[in-house]
């Protein structure tokens, strides 16, 4: 296997990861029961329209098949709410899991780009602290959550270079509406700052590449974007499930949205996927 063959596979097995690590989406249908199983196994297959990048006016369509593991052991757990560590169980504080992943950026699939290098994948992944709020309903959950990433530009050569720093303030809410429904509602809503680095990464124009139509630009530190999200999981069998996620990106209050790279101050995407439970364990 060549090795840009090996790295055209790299998005999609990043994209894996972050999809069990953050598995949102993937409403079990043990989700409200009282007594659940301490791990389920299954596969599934996902289709998603994202922009480019933030502020893009690209997007691009990709379907991936994809394993899935939930666990649920008595402080490690990663299922519906993503990777997590209970450590003060009373209290309803977590260490989790954020992730976030960039395909690579051709600038010719780009009109704002034209003229100016590809980018390279680019993959976030550090720690996140999230509290729980109590409720006393086993069909509602609700989470505010923190995470912060360190990103790293990975090129074809699989060098890594370091591209900043994100932190991602998160509120997640998930509902289904009686323990017998088929339907669980999940939503999330978030707002992302980086550092300068990062920012430059998507927004920086060097003079170099600088055109009538392309002011040079140093990215500033801030806020990246807004962002919401609204979907549901439906069971379509006792073991299959349909499950769906749109979701909103709003840049207006963007640090760099003067930035001749941002062409839209709203992006939108969907999410949809089947997803197969193979086997599962009760203790």
């Amino acid at each position: 296997m060549s090795e840009k063959t090996i790295y055209n596979l790299l998005g999609p097995a990043f994209l894996l990861i972050l999809l069990i690590g953050e598995s949102s989406a993937q409403i079990s249908k043990n989700f409200t029961k009282k007594k659940q199983p301490i791990y389920e196994i299954g596969a599934g297959i996902i289709s998603l329209s994202l922009p480019n990048y933030p502020g893009a006016q690209s997007t691009t369509l990709r379907t991936i098949p994809f394993p899935w593991i939930i666990y649920r052991g008595e402080y490690l757990k990663s299922d519906e709410e993503g990777s997590r560590l209970q450590i003060i169980k009373d209290k309803g504080f977590e260490f989790g899991v954020s992730g976030g992943f960039n395909f690579p950026i051709k600038s010719e699939e780009n009109d704002a780009r034209n003229g100016m290098p590809d980018t390279d994948a680019l993959l976030g992944f550090g720690p996140s602290l999230i509290f729980r709020y109590p409720t006393e309903s086993k069909l509602t959950r609700l989470t505010f959550g923190l995470g912060l990433r360190i990103n790293y530009s990975i090129a074809p050569s699989f060098t890594f270079r370091e591209q900043g720093f994100v932190a991602e303030p998160n509120i997640k809410y998930w509902h289904r509406p009686s323990k017998e429904s088929p339907y669980t509602f999940f939503s999330r809503f978030s707002v992302a700052f980086a550092d300068e680095s990062y920012n430059n990464f998507f927004y920086g124009v060097k003079n170099e590449f600088e055109t009538p139509t392309r002011e040079a630009f140093d990215a500033l530190s801030g806020v990246v974007d807004i962002g919401a999200s609204l979907g549901f999981s439906v069971e379509l069998t006792k073991n299959l499930f349909l499950f769906t996620s749109g979701f909103y990106s709003n840049l207006t209050l963007a640090a760099n949205k003067e930035s001749d790279l941002i062409e839209e101050h709203h992006n939108t995407g969907f999410i949809f996927g089947l997803s197969w439970m193979l086997f599962e364990k009760y203790l």
